[in-house]
């Protein structure tokens, strides 16, 4: 039994394994709301980033770092991932 679990352990790691995409897929127009330390926060979703306080911004960490003031994973931040 042991000699069939260590082949099929070395069969595993000779297998590819294809990882999900990071892409983040909401529809344009969504909007994405936070709390942060009582203050409510939207973002909203464009085609080709994101809205925050009328200025555009290329990434969720970037809006979650200017929220917050520490670097942040955007999408954990906003609740997307």
């Amino acid at each position: 039994m042991r000699k069939i679990n260590k082949l099929v352990e070395q069969y595993d790691k000779t297998q590819k394994v294809e990882k999900e995409s990071n892409v983040l897929s909401i529809a344009d127009g969504t909007k994405l709301v936070r709390e942060f330390k009582g203050k409510r926060y939207t973002v909203i979703v464009l085609n080709d980033g994101y809205e925050f306080n009328g200025e555009k911004y290329k990434s969720l960490s970037a809006i979650a770092n200017k929220i917050t003031g520490i670097r942040w994973n955007g999408k954990k931040f906003l609740g997307v991932a």
